[in-house]
């Protein structure tokens, strides 16, 4: 059996919480995930999931975000993004502080 949470993030509202290694999937809305220990950012659309490394973690949006338990954290935390930015033509970069930001396509 699977625990785990649950969250429904209105507009103006902020989650934080220190955690251990966790998954995070936004199963509805879009998610904005900042994670102190390594400062970097992660934007969560529909479906969109990420492993979580320790730290303080802060969540703000507007979505409904589960949280779970890795038992065996990955090497590489955040590389189970999947279908980030696709459904909207969008990529993402890692900058310079580590920080992954969103860039439009050229038009």
């Amino acid at each position: 059996m699977l625990t785990y949470l649950r969250l429904k993030i209105y507009p103006g509202e902020l989650f934080s919480a220190r955690i251990g290694n966790l998954a995070a999937r936004c199963e509805s809305g879009v998610a904005w995930l900042t994670v102190s220990s390594t400062g970097t950012d992660y934007v969560l659309n529909d479906a969109d999931q990420v492993e979580l490394p320790k730290g303080d973690l802060l969540v703000e949006g507007d979505c409904t975000l589960s949280l779970w338990s890795v038992a065996k954290p990955s090497r590489f935390p955040g590389r189970s993004i999947s279908n980030l930015g696709s459904a909207h033509g969008a990529s993402f970069h890692q900058g310079a502080s580590g920080d992954q930001r969103e860039q439009q396509p050229a038009a």
